[in-house]
């Protein structure tokens, strides 16, 4: 960090977006999955 101050914060900020990223991906599967578990559980014998 003390070398660089610009190439840590590139990278800072990649590591950042990437985090969001993959936070809004794993909220979009989980929103497949309880949808995905509401349609079962609508189609299972009760």
């Amino acid at each position: 960090m003390d070398h660089d101050p610009a190439l840590f914060e590139e990278c800072h900020k990649k590591f950042e977006e990437e985090e969001a990223q993959e936070a809004g991906v794993r909220s979009r599967r989980e929103a497949r999955w309880r949808r995905l578990e509401e349609i079962a559980s609508s189609k299972s014998p009760q």
